[in-house]
């Protein structure tokens, strides 16, 4: 695990999600292409370099910042985005 992150109260939508790296190589993977539904519109690999130009949520882009932080160094402790008094908090588990 290399983050976990949990939406601030009064959303709509909420999440407490844990995000994990692994190698493409290493996993069992499925090349079909994903089968179309409302969350998956366009779904495709991207290298982590690339990712930082898109168009994405501010939890993202941190996640992705802890991949790179996490692939420069392995045995740093997984980090932790929360929300304390409006203010975004992030700690290390």
């Amino acid at each position: 695990m290399i983050a976990r992150a949990i939406t601030p109260p009064g959303r709509a939508r909420r999440f407490d999600a844990r995000f994990f790296l692994g190698f493409a190589e290493e996993a069992l993977l499925d090349a079909r292409s994903p089968r179309p539904c409302a969350e998956l519109e366009d779904v495709h690999w991207v290298r982590l370099s690339d990712a930082f130009g898109l168009d994405l949520p501010a939890v993202t882009r941190f996640v992705l910042a802890e991949a790179q932080s996490a692939l420069g160094d392995p045995h740093l402790a997984p980090a932790f985005l929360k929300m304390a008094h409006g203010a975004s908090v992030v700690s290390r588990l």
